[in-house]
């Protein structure tokens, strides 16, 4: 008999729609507001205390449960819950106290400690950074509007700010707004960001006659000529810049006056063959 109206309570459950279930969520809700605090910390314990309690079966059938609702989610709806934990972890990291951070920091340097002390190869080092560059440079800053990776952004929230003269909102190829975690600290400490664009950081861009420019005729026209010392880096092959960078005025007024060469100035002269 039991077993029986187990079945049939599961059966009702999984052929629920979604207005039930909305429903049920909210008359949950209100029947948890309608509590007392002292009522609602037991609840809380409680509940702490049988996820600790739960066998590894039950802990593997709701973690496949999560799974299988994570993956039944769309692609915007995976990058919003991906964004809020996000948010949440770095919200709940700035209001951690002094000791609490010290306490989190060692942590972190044990675990740090214990992956550099197991056996590593290159294929995980790859696999790693693939993971981290899948989604690309393509979340614009809306303070500084650099285009940066998804590790280096936030979605922004412009009411968790006292400075609102700087943004430069700009949506990103998902249609949300991002800020930068450099921005982020900056404006929470009051402080306009030194690489925020309204400081005069605006990039214009190139007029059609200078963008077609070979490089010589870049060089007939710079007001300045950039001496630099460029090396090759042996990892990677990339270049830098060494030492101290000299940039030598240049008067290029006569070079509009001088080029193109006229025809009576220049040494050939036509000649009919026929």
């Amino acid at each position: 008999m039991k077993d029986d109206l187990l079945t049939k309570n599961g059966n009702y459950k999984q052929t629920r729609g979604e207005e039930q279930k909305e429903k049920l969520s909210e008359n949950r809700r209100a029947k948890y507001q309608d509590l007392d605090q002292s009522r609602k910390e037991d609840l809380l314990t409680k509940n702490m205390n049988y996820k600790q309690t739960m066998g590894e079966e039950q802990k593997e059938k709701l973690l496949g449960n999560r799974i299988a609702k994570y993956n039944a989610m769309d692609i915007l709806m995976k990058k919003e819950l991906v964004s809020v934990n996000a948010n949440r972890t770095m919200e709940e990291r700035m209001a951690l106290d002094p000791k609490q951070k010290g306490v989190l920091n060692r942590e972190k340097e044990q675990q740090l400690i214990q992956n550099k002390s197991e056996p590593h190869n290159i294929d995980m080092y790859i696999e790693q950074l693939k993971k981290k560059i899948k989604a690309g440079p393509f979340y614009i800053c809306c303070v500084c509007n650099r285009t940066l990776y998804k590790k280096s952004v936030i979605i922004l929230k412009k009411t968790k700010y006292s400075v609102q003269n700087c943004f430069m909102v700009q949506c990103s190829f998902d249609g949300n707004e991002y800020i930068c975690k450099t921005c982020h600290t900056k404006l929470l400490k009051s402080q306009l960001p030194c690489q925020a664009a309204v400081n005069n950081l605006f990039v214009d861009e190139t007029p059609a006659e200078l963008a077609a420019l070979e490089k010589l005729e870049q060089i007939l026209i710079a007001q300045r000529i950039v001496f630099e010392k460029i090396v090759i880096m042996p990892k990677g092959q990339q270049g830098k810049i060494k030492g101290a960078i000299c940039n030598v005025p240049v008067e290029c007024n006569q070079t509009g006056t001088v080029l193109p060469r006229p025809p009576d100035r220049s040494d050939h002269f036509a000649d009919n063959f026929a």
